[in-house]
């Protein structure tokens, strides 16, 4: 009797821990295949660009305001796309370092892999990847996200101008993401670039959310292969400034972006 006890503990214990090995399944097997659509190198420390404009002079201080500091201010959607994209590295590249920098800083480390947070028009490194301007893009522009006019050209197809993002309040109902991966080589090494960006910073917080979560998915079902080059337009409804209902418009792969 004692024996068929044991034998049904046994069978009880084990069948308790299944919940368990299937998350530690589900958690390996998706840590591994996002380390194999992000493919970083192997530097140790990977920078994060995140668009900082100086808007404003602090209020502590002298009442001369040339003795007083300068403020960055970083846009929240911004920010909230540094926090989505930091979880996400943790998860993927434990071992590694991360420096969230100023877009308004010195160039990123030609030896590190960076990831860009912000549109082309505030955040200098993004406007490398990304035309900011309608009117002074070039004819072959494959990529324009031009937010002033509310236009975007994604390869062949185009969005506005004007388009309408419902704003209410200073605050969108609807707005636009483009996420992209790639590789770029500077001074002879090779580094990967994951850029989110939006038309306003609600955007880019949707471009981070979808990069964060979603673009393994994507990549798989889209059969893009490992460490691809893809750039994906991505379209938010924000509610309270939040993104949901995150929708993958269309994707460009290859040799339509930098090398």
């Amino acid at each position: 009797m004692d024996v068929w006890f044991t034998v049904a503990g046994l069978i009880l214990g084990f069948w308790g821990a299944i919940p368990t090995i299937i998350l530690i399944r589900e958690r390996v097997t998706g840590t591994r295949a996002l380390r194999r659509m992000l493919a970083l190198g192997s530097q140790k420390q990977i920078e994060i660009l995140v668009t900082s404009s100086i808007t404003n002079i602090s209020k502590v201080g002298p009442s001369d305001e040339a003795r007083r500091a300068i403020r960055s201010l970083v846009p929240s959607g911004d920010l909230a796309g540094v926090a989505e994209l930091s979880v996400m590295l943790a998860k993927a590249y434990p071992g590694k370092s991360f420096v969230v920098k100023p877009s308004t800083s010195a160039p990123a480390n030609p030896n590190a892999d960076v990831f860009v947070i912000g549109g082309p028009i505030h955040n200098s490194y993004a406007a490398t990847f990304i035309e900011g301007r309608k009117a002074t893009a070039g004819i072959n522009s494959e990529l324009i996200f031009d937010a002033d006019h509310r236009f975007i050209k994604f390869g062949n197809v185009e969005y506005g101008p004007d388009l309408d993002l419902q704003f209410e309040n200073n605050v969108p109902k609807l707005d636009y993401g483009l996420v992209m991966l790639t590789r770029i080589r500077r001074n002879l090494t090779s580094s990967r670039v994951l850029l989110a960006a939006g038309l306003t910073t609600y955007g880019t917080h949707a471009a981070a959310d979808f990069a964060a979560h979603e673009l393994v998915s994507y990549v798989r079902k889209n059969r893009l292969g490992r460490s691809p080059n893809v750039c994906v337009l991505v379209k938010a409804k924000i509610v309270n400034g939040k993104p949901f209902d995150l929708e993958a418009v269309a994707y460009l792969s290859g040799a339509l972006l930098p090398s």
